[in-house]
């Protein structure tokens, strides 16, 4: 256990006034405090439609993560013991470096710019209709994004980025893994079926296999 942590941990959420509403595991108790402190191991309510930003979530919340522990720490072939790390995203950090066998345990650190860039991307999934009454389907791919993790072709940067300044870009096939702050225009009809469109126009190239209009 890192001794720079007091024991225990919180279960918090972000109240919208700001702060945050939290339950101590080491006393069940709950209270609002303005900052999360440091010395305390802290893991956010995640998202669902079971819990709602109130102390009844909170606590039920927090015996789902209590069993969710366990069935980690006494996995035979994962065995994490998640609760011993600081946060959610430090525990999937360390634990993929740890079984990503040899491939990918070190990773420079995610600037701020890399992150502004990140999160102006249109990050839903790509959605199309025409003005009226209509049908309508969904499509999903079953077992994406297992079966990205596991493609051979898998890229993951490793590398601080670098911006450039392009006056053209590369043909399809050169360009590079990345983010482009690019202006698309089309006047074919069915553009809008391909591209997500965004007022930041940013757009992330993930791999070379891109689709053309």
């Amino acid at each position: 256990m890192d001794s720079k942590y007091a024991k225990g941990y919180l279960i918090y959420y972000n109240r919208d006034d700001g702060g945050f509403r939290v339950l101590d595991s080491e006393t069940n108790k709950i209270s609002t405090i303005k900052n999360l402190p440091r010395d305390r191991r802290h893991f956010y309510m995640l998202k669902d439609k079971k819990y709602t930003t109130d102390d009844e979530s909170l606590k039920a919340f927090n015996e789902d993560f209590k069993a969710w522990n366990k069935e980690l720490k006494f996995n035979k072939i994962l065995g994490i013991h998640y609760e011993n790390y600081g946060s959610h995203h430090v525990a999937v950090e360390f634990t993929f470096k740890r079984l990503c066998k040899g491939k990918y345990e070190h990773h420079e650190e995610i600037t701020a710019n890399e992150n502004k860039y990140s999160e102006l991307c249109y990050n839903a999934g790509l959605m199309y209709c025409e003005p009226g009454e209509c049908e309508s389907f969904g499509y999903d791919y079953s077992m994406y994004y297992p079966r990205n993790l596991a493609s051979e072709d898998l890229m993951i940067p490793t590398k601080a980025g670098k911006e450039k300044k392009l006056d053209k870009l590369p043909k399809r096939k050169k360009l590079k893994q990345g983010y482009y702050h690019v202006k698309i225009t089309s006047e074919n009809p069915n553009a809008k079926k391909v591209f997500s469109l965004v007022c930041k126009r940013i757009t992330c190239i993930c791999d070379e296999k891109e689709k053309e209009i």
